[in-house]
């Protein structure tokens, strides 16, 4: 028996509604059993001898609409398709998702309910109808009502009772004994059970799909379970349905502790203490797209920054960046203007081994004037230069690596190894 509150009272209002031949609206999430509580009402009611005729409403359109509901007649006046309320005279008719319905089938159905009776299409026969109907829906037929979607007197027409199914996730209580009425229900004469890791697991899942998921799930669970008891790692791989999307995202997982753990090493061999915060934040920034700006916003921003830097005296440590700023959009020194190049101030030069001994990350970059220091780099190898470049970005951007990264479009992982892995080939 059932232990979830929401399903007792779900059966305590199906058994109310049976007793009385009134219309009843059944609200609910797809796959919570609405089309099932339609059926326990007409076999529990004075109506069980008669049929349960259901109509899908997704299915039709204005012009078949009438062919469904009333049925059809030829020229010689036979009846060449009886519709469902024909069939269902004496018994119930359940409309299948009731909102699907267009305004001009809600009017047609307006003028049976209120007269209670229907003519054929391609008739002129009038046919009196008893039956009685239980609509279901997975939208708020209330709040399309207000929006002039759905008509007001249909509304109240059909809602003289009102039911609403909970979702899988409100029972999660019943787990077990839906499972195992599923299970036999899918595997007759089998004794398929769950484990308790098993079980533990299908409680801890957040069902979408409801009673359909579940169904799923265990008939995945009986394909590949090798015996009778179901374990916990055929019910995961039943949850996940080997989709190739669950997998890439358990590997992406993975990969990503992986990463961690090396990110973590290289911090620790250049001598960088993060704390958790610092390290939770470079991880969000990493998970982001570098910014791409369009040509005229970063010439325009650009232009405002040496605009800016002429009004005062230019840092002697500022010139390398501005230097990488300019390689950047393709210029050469010879585009700097004379009146910038007059307020930079004249920097101390420095030898060779003063540039080797400032190689350590972070360190200050050497401040040679833009000429002189084009030459040096232009007599360093490759691996030089690439490590003398990320130095003036350091410089550039404060030390704030992730700047560094996004601006080079890597991520700080990436820089961190790039930086070890030029320190060991130039020692």
């Amino acid at each position: 028996m059932a232990t979830s509150e929401s399903f007792k009272l779900l059966i305590e209002n199906l058994q109310r509604s049976s007793r009385l031949d009134a219309n009843v609206l059944i609200n609910g999430e797809v796959g919570t059993g609405r089309r099932q509580c339609a059926l326990s009402i007409h076999k529990a009611s004075r109506r069980a001898e008669g049929r349960f005729v259901t109509v899908n409403c997704t299915a039709l359109n204005d012009s078949r609409f009438g062919v469904e509901l009333f049925g059809m007649q030829n020229s010689a006046f036979e009846m060449v398709r009886k519709g469902a309320l024909f069939l269902a005279e004496e018994g119930t008719l359940y409309l299948h998702e009731l909102a699907e319905l267009t305004l001009d089938m809600q009017a047609q159905l307006v003028r049976y309910l209120e007269s209670g009776v229907f003519t054929p299409v391609g008739s002129n026969d009038v046919i009196a109808s008893n039956v009685r109907l239980v609509c279901s829906t997975s939208v708020n037929l209330m709040a399309l009502t207000e929006a002039g979607r759905f008509r007001n007197d249909l509304y109240h027409m059909l809602t003289q009772m009102v039911i609403n199914t909970p979702t899988l996730n409100e029972r999660i209580a019943d787990i077990d004994l839906l499972a195992a009425n599923i299970l036999h229900e899918i595997a007759p004469g089998q004794p398929y059970q769950l484990d308790q890791l098993a079980y533990n697991r299908l409680l801890t899942h957040s069902f979408t799909g409801n009673l359909i998921e579940l169904r799923n799930i265990l008939l995945r669970a009986i394909s590949q379970s090798t015996s009778y008891v179901i374990g916990d790692k055929v019910m995961q791989f039943a949850i996940t349905g080997g989709s190739i999307f669950s997998q890439n995202q358990d590997l992406q997982d993975r990969t990503l502790s992986i990463e961690s753990t090396m990110e973590e090493s290289i911090d620790d061999s250049v001598g960088l203490k993060r704390s958790p915060a610092q390290r939770a934040l470079s991880s969000q920034g990493e998970a982001r797209e570098p910014i791409v700006e369009p040509d005229e916003l970063r010439d325009a921003r650009r232009q405002g920054r040496w605009m800016k830097a002429t009004e005062t005296d230019l840092d002697p440590n500022m010139v390398d960046s501005k230097l990488h700023e300019f390689s950047a959009t393709n210029q050469t020194l010879d585009d700097l203007s004379t009146v910038e190049k007059s307020t930079i101030k004249k920097p101390v030069v420095q030898t060779r081994d003063d540039l080797s001994s400032a190689r350590n990350l972070g360190s200050p970059v050497s401040s040679t004037p833009p000429s002189e220091q084009r030459l040096k780099k232009e007599k360093l190898s490759l691996k030089e230069r690439e490590l003398l470049m990320i130095e003036e970005l350091l410089v550039k951007h404060n030390d704030d690596k992730q700047a560094v990264a996004d601006e080079l479009g890597c991520t700080v992982r990436t820089l961190y190894r790039k930086i070890e892995k030029i320190k060991s080939k130039l020692n």
